[in-house]
């Protein structure tokens, strides 16, 4: 599956699913345009991708920011000459997942994941509606939790509810320039978003898993790879899980 040409835009590019997505495209011949709000880790990144001789612009990005998403891509379009497809994937789970129930949210940490799960991706999408090509793809960041009910997780829940319903809404609006949008729902993926759930937490998710074992980022990021290609090229307004067969239990 080759990306030689193509420029493909991605948030929370420094770790995680964002981190293997830059990686799986670079690897493909893609020119990437990378953002996330870890300034040492996205050098890391570059860094690495460079070495390889990929192409690659990173930026420093505060996704809750429209200004500071527009500059982002407005400079990589700048640098590259377009926009052939974006993954946004930058997203937090809060303070009190799996702690608090409904009633003992606390308004900060709703807002902190709003900010960033659902205004980023708004903030993203806006950035990016005017300067896409032709014929490029969008992979929105959902979960699970964005398609079913998780107790102690209401913030993230709603969040991502609400970006699968935007990603969906998009798709629409874009359809009539031949962009395609899709949304990628994870279900317990290994990377750091999770890592303070070690111990009972994934286990239990482990137990539960029909495969019996938590995804790798890699894996996600292959089927990003995939919406983001022509290979997929009608697929649009799909929301796809990928949890290892979680969701059926």
């Amino acid at each position: 599956m080759t990306f030689a040409g193509k420029v493909v835009a991605i948030t929370g590019a420094a770790s995680g699913i964002g981190l293997a997505t830059a990686k799986v495209l670079a690897s493909s011949g893609a020119k990437l345009i990378l953002a996330d709000a870890q300034e040492k880790a996205l050098q890391a990144v570059e860094k690495e991708l460079t070495a390889s001789s990929s192409e690659v612009l990173c930026s420093v990005v505060d996704v809750r920011s429209r200004e500071s998403v527009e500059a982002w891509i407005l400079k990589g379009v700048e640098t590259f000459g377009k926009l052939d497809g974006a993954a946004i994937c930058a997203g937090v789970t809060g303070k009190q997942i799996m702690k608090d129930d409904i009633q003992d949210i606390d308004d900060n940490d709703w807002n902190f994941v709003f900010d960033v799960n659902v205004k980023g991706t708004l903030n993203t999408l806006r950035a990016i509606y005017a300067t896409l090509k032709d014929g490029a793809s969008v992979v929105t960041m959902a979960s699970l939790a964005g398609v079913t009910g998780i107790p102690k997780n209401g913030a993230y829940v709603a969040s991502k509810h609400a970006v699968v319903g935007l990603s969906r809404t998009a798709t629409i609006e874009l359809g009539h320039k031949n962009i395609r949008v899709n949304c990628v729902c994870p279900g317990p993926i290994e990377t750091p978003m999770i890592s303070h759930l070690r111990g009972p937490g994934q286990d239990a998710f482990k137990q539960m898993a029909p495969l019996g074992r938590n995804g790798q980022p890699e894996e996600v990021a292959n089927l990003i790879q995939w919406l983001l290609s022509d290979a997929s090229s009608f697929m649009s307004g799909t929301t796809q899980v990928i949890d290892g067969g979680f969701y059926n239990q």
